[in-house]
């Protein structure tokens, strides 16, 4: 990435980054939760995956201020565990992002579909999107960012005229009546994948905090966080109150916004009617919301790739070249082979590994301070030395958490944790028997 301090991101910058990279989960994946658990039910697993969220941030905000210059989450990894462990934390930040470009496609190709009234050609759409947002990453950051910017504020837009539509026509007692509730212990792990994708891909931003000027730079990072993951919270309870008590369901409803990728264009054609000037102006706006994600998603997979293949190839221009190249044929393929809904739970299998991963290396490095100061003596200028005690129960909670979704996902999911397993070993096997890297 082309990047220096004299380009230095600021708290709007890192909010609008953060927003950025997560917003397209507000737009689809949620109603395929809510097929399994109802509307109303579905805030359980919500309010588990923002509590979540909110403990991860806390642990990368520290962890940024330990390690200002590092790469993303791999790097504490690394730091706390060794090569091997930094590398497959690495690949397995790539797993989540790669899997989540596909998804994003297949929403944004939907929305178009929805907005011409057929969706013949959604996979050539999906095809398109691919293609061109891996040329776009070719581009400097500075335009990058700006971009991300102007996309974030529009899907904020466009979040805002959903709820402005939806509210007259709303009814707590309709939210409370539901549609096809079904509480129970194994709904919500089925469901929680669904609700971590609201959230997911905020990590991302780890990756960008190194472009933070070293003035006041915990304050900026503090904020940069915790202004993303409080706008995401308030837009995502504020969108799924609004949608499920602003439609009177029946079957045929339920069936039809619960079994596609652009829910909201779906319930303002229920309440508003598809031809209806509004319904057409949201979806359109919609499509930034999809698109901010998307620069987002498939940036940060590009920096990934380029990070894992810097031991091999020094070029700058082979590297962004070979990157780009592997992000689309796999965006291609899964595109062409997978359903959104096995992409997202793929995604999140890969996501909430990685966040245990990210806790347990929190703890290792408080722990551990002596090893800090030699690993990374190479910079002069860290702003935290692990002081605040509160870190302690944000790392539980976290490692807690997502130790729960790792287990109740390779349950429920079983094709995902077999895919993941089979790379995972691989990767390790590579390691020590062929690569021979140093722990």
């Amino acid at each position: 990435m082309n990047a220096s301090k004299s380009q230095s991101l600021g708290v709007f910058s890192l909010w609008a980054i953060g927003v950025g990279l997560v917003i397209s989960g507000e737009s689809f994946g949620w109603n395929i939760g809510w097929g399994i658990i109802g509307a109303k039910s579905f805030f359980v697993p919500v309010l588990i995956a923002a509590t979540l969220y909110f403990c991860l941030v806390k642990n990368l905000i520290e962890l940024t201020c330990v390690y200002p210059n590092s790469e993303g989450p791999q790097a504490f990894a690394e730091l706390a565990y060794g090569k091997i462990v930094g590398n497959f934390i690495s690949i397995v930040l790539l797993v989540e992002f790669l899997f989540a470009i596909p998804a994003v496609a297949n929403a944004i190709s939907e929305y178009l579909g929805f907005l011409v009234g057929s969706h013949h050609f959604d996979l050539w759409i999906a095809t398109a999107f691919l293609l061109v947002f891996c040329i776009i990453n070719y581009f400097h950051i500075s335009l990058k960012i700006k971009f991300v910017i102007i996309l974030t504020i529009l899907a904020i837009l466009e979040l805002n005229i959903f709820s402005l539509s939806i509210l007259p026509k709303f009814s707590l007692q309709n939210f409370m009546v539901g549609r096809n509730e079904n509480l129970s212990a194994q709904t919500i792990l089925l469901a929680l994948p669904y609700a971590v994708w609201m959230f997911l891909a905020i990590e991302g931003l780890a990756l960008f905090t190194k472009y933070v000027d070293y003035n006041e730079f915990r304050e900026k990072i503090s904020a940069g966080y915790i202004y993303s993951i409080l706008t995401l919270f308030i837009f995502c309870s504020v969108i799924l109150m609004l949608a499920g008590g602003g439609i009177i369901w029946n079957e045929e409803v339920w069936n039809f916004i619960t079994s596609n990728n652009h829910p909201m264009p779906a319930i303002l054609a229920t309440v508003l009617g598809q031809d209806s000037i509004i319904t057409r102006v949201f979806t359109f706006l919609g499509l930034f919301g999809l698109i901010a994600s998307f620069q987002g998603v498939v940036s940060v997979a590009i920096i990934q790739f380029e990070n894992i293949i810097s031991d091999y190839i020094t070029d700058t221009s082979t590297k962004r070249i070979l990157s780009t190249l592997l992000v689309l044929i796999v965006g291609l393929v899964s595109v062409w082979s997978s359903t959104t809904g096995m992409l997202i739970e793929f995604s999140v299998f890969a996501a909430v590994s990685l966040y245990f991963c990210v806790g347990l290396s929190l703890y290792k490095l408080r722990t551990d301070k002596v090893d800090i100061n030699n690993k990374i003596s190479n910079f002069n200028y860290r702003h935290s030395d692990f002081s605040d005690i509160q870190s302690n129960i944000y790392v539980f909670i976290s490692c807690l958490i997502s130790l729960i979704c790792v287990f109740a996902f390779s349950y429920s999911q079983t094709k995902s944790f077999f895919i993941f397993s089979a790379l995972s070993i691989s990767y390790f096997v590579y390691s020590f028997y062929f690569k021979k890297l140093k722990v």
